[in-house]
C-alpha cells in the first residue's frame, strides 16, 4: 500500500550506496504521489535557476530497457530562462551511485532536451520532477549494447536497481 506523501518524503534516505523511496507509482514522467504539481508559473517563481538544454553523453544505467544518465549528468545549456551560468552544467539525476533509482528524480537520456528548474545555488544542480523539470522532447534513437546487463526492477514503489555502463563523455 503506498504511503501518504508526507510519510514518503520522511522515509526517503540517501547513503553512498542506498536510496530508499517507499512510495508507490512509476518514475517515468510522473511522481508516485510524493509531490504536488504546480503550474508552470509556480515552478518558475519558486526556482532560483531555470534553463533549457540538451543532455550530454555520460555514464548510463539501464532502467527498464532505457539508458538513463547517472548522476551527475552534464547538460549543454541552450538558454537560461531565469538566472544565469555557464554553457555546460551538471544536474543530479534519479540514478545515484550507479545502482539505485530515486522515483522523483529525473531520468534523462543522452541527447534529450530538458527544461530544468532548480532551487540550488551551485552545481550539481539538484532537481526532480517535483521541481517541475521535464523533458521537452525525445532522445535520439540509440541501439542498446547487447552485452549490457538487465536492470532488476521490483514492484512499483520499492528500491530499483539499475545496471551501469560507462561511456566516454564528449561534447
Amino acid at each position: 500500500m503506498p504511503r501518504p506523501p508526507t510519510a514518503c518524503m520522511a522515509m526517503t534516505s540517501l547513503s553512498a550506496a542506498v536510496l530508499i523511496v517507499a512510495c508507490g507509482g512509476s518514475s517515468h514522467g510522473s511522481s508516485g504521489g510524493s509531490c504536488a504539481a504546480l503550474s508552470p508559473a509556480g515552478y518558475f517563481a519558486r526556482a532560483r535557476v531555470v534553463f533549457v538544454g540538451t543532455m550530454l553523453t555520460g555514464r548510463t544505467a539501464d532502467v527498464g530497457g532505457v539508458s538513463v544518465l547517472v548522476s551527475p549528468a552534464r547538460v549543454r545549456v541552450t538558454r537560461y530562462l531565469k538566472g544565469g551560468g555557464p554553457g555546460v552544467v551538471t544536474v543530479a539525476t534519479g540514478v545515484a551511485s550507479g545502482s539505485v533509482v530515486n522515483e522523483d528524480g529525473i531520468e534523462p537520456q543522452a541527447g534529450q532536451p530538458w527544461k530544468i528548474y532548480t532551487l540550488s545555488r551551485r552545481m550539481p544542480y539538484q532537481t526532480s520532477i517535483c521541481d517541475g523539470s521535464t523533458p521537452t522532447g525525445k532522445a535520439p534513437v540509440r541501439q542498446a549494447a547487447a552485452e549490457q546487463p538487465e536492470a532488476i526492477v521490483p514492484a512499483p514503489g520499492r528500491v530499483r536497481t539499475a545496471a551501469v555502463t560507462a561511456t566516454a563523455p564528449h561534447g
